[in-house]
């Protein structure tokens, strides 16, 4: 689905609307996220209403992020900061009703999200908050600046997983998507930029430390309202990524609807063989970012034969005519995977043209599986289907030559597996 449609199915959802283990989920996140306020150490009071003001104003900073499967994307600076200086009391009840205030007053955000959200947010930030402090008070006092870098890389480490895992598991149960998969491709679609949170964190955290003395928790809570009124920077960054992102797809889908016109069937073929291509890279160790890669350049393999009418060009023409159109792609990496798929994995004269790299790894896998489905569904350079053993031998002829050896045998068992799965398939 495209990005944007999965977006809009988010807009103005009433709670009634949502699936009853959904429901259940928002009613428990909000109990624990109120029986872990009334539990934990208690806090400042003065500390944890300047908190919830600060990161109920960071819902008016501009841009504001856009919705991501019914979340707003968290700007972990900010989070971090607050794990450093601030109580897990404090940094519960601060990030908790901080951001269900700013959702639901600023940004006119429904209840239910609103809650849902300061809650998956709040509960991380105070379990991160405790690990931080754990290692702070564990650090030796002549080594303070090394301990607070550990405390920050720890709480980055443990807010990401479990705020990642809880939206995972909204995810799955409204939407009964793979818990496993969606954790990976959320942990992709957020650029490693974010990282520059933790510096950022612990010289800030540092500078308050210093002060402390003089200036008791004021100098801490206006370096954390400082690290919210920077938030545009990260946001902006991240908006950019996605903005390509959504870009990158939209074109890709311009393009096989024209394809698809061209040569009847290549939609569904492209899709056929992104299922396989993904699966094999999956199982061969690919990470989750050349897994998207990968699957996007399946469903452009076919792109030279926009430039033939009769969409009858031969596999050399293809990948040349495709050169000149993926010229203009912006990402080289899925243009160099798509152009590299139709090279032989041994020349004519017996030798390796390439070493094995991400590229070639991929374009190798790519070959593979658009040859695995040309062959059972008959589509070119087959004159007609072949039977699934006739595939298996055809391919295992070519592999070592035209196809890598190493890629073979997990494509035909991916097929074998996952053919009745794959949308339009005869096989």
């Amino acid at each position: 689905m495209p990005a944007s449609s999965a977006r809009s199915r988010h807009v103005n959802t009433a709670f009634r609307s949502l699936t009853p283990s959904t429901q259940a989920y928002v009613v428990a996140s909000v109990v624990v996220l109120v029986l872990a306020a009334l539990f934990a150490r208690q806090g400042r009071l003065e500390v944890t209403a300047s908190l919830i003001a600060i990161f109920a104003g960071a819902a008016l900073v501009q841009p504001i992020p856009k919705t991501v499967g019914g979340l707003l994307v968290p700007n972990l600076a900010l989070v971090l900061i607050a794990t450093l200086l601030w109580q897990p009391q404090e940094v519960l009840l601060g990030v908790g009703l901080g951001s269900f205030v700013g959702l639901l007053v600023f940004r006119k955000t429904e209840v239910w999200r609103a809650a849902l959200n300061g809650a998956m947010s709040a509960l991380p930030a105070a379990a991160a908050t405790e690990a931080a402090r754990r290692v702070a008070a564990s650090g030796p006092g002549t080594w303070v600046v090394v301990t607070l870098i550990a405390a920050a890389i720890l709480a980055m480490i443990v807010y990401g997983v479990f705020h990642t895992v809880f939206f995972v598991l909204y995810r799955r149960l409204q939407f009964h998507r793979s818990v496993v998969s969606d954790w990976l491709d959320y942990v992709v679609q957020n650029p490693g930029n974010q990282l520059i949170a933790t510096p950022v964190a612990v010289v800030l955290a540092e500078v308050s430390r210093q002060l402390s003395g003089v200036s008791g928790d004021a100098v801490g809570l206006v370096l954390t309202a400082a690290c919210a009124l920077a938030l545009p920077l990260a946001r902006q960054e991240l908006a950019y990524y996605h903005q390509s992102q959504q870009m990158l797809e939209e074109i890709a889908e311009a393009l096989i609807r024209v394809l698809d016109r061209v040569m009847p069937g290549a939609r569904e073929h492209s899709e056929r063989v992104g299922r396989i291509a993904v699966e094999t890279g999956r199982r061969l160790g690919l990470s989750e970012r050349a897994l998207m890669t990968l699957g996007l350049a399946a469903r452009l393999h076919d792109v030279g034969l926009l430039t033939k009418a009769d969409g009858s060009a031969g596999k050399d023409a293809d990948g040349s005519a495709g050169n000149t159109v993926l010229d203009h792609v912006s990402n080289r990496l899925l243009a160099a995977i798509i152009q590299a798929h139709h090279e032989r994995w041994v020349d004519r004269e017996g030798y390796r043209p390439h070493r094995r790299t991400l590229v070639s790894s991929a374009a190798s896998i790519l070959a593979a599986a658009e040859l695995y489905d040309s062959a059972r569904t008959g589509m070119r350079p087959f004159n007609r289907p072949i039977s699934r053993e006739a595939v298996e031998r055809e391919l295992t002829r070519l592999a070592g030559s035209t196809l890598d050896p190493d890629i073979v045998p997990v494509v035909l068992r991916v097929g074998q597996e996952i053919g009745s799965e794959l949308v339009g398939a005869p096989y």
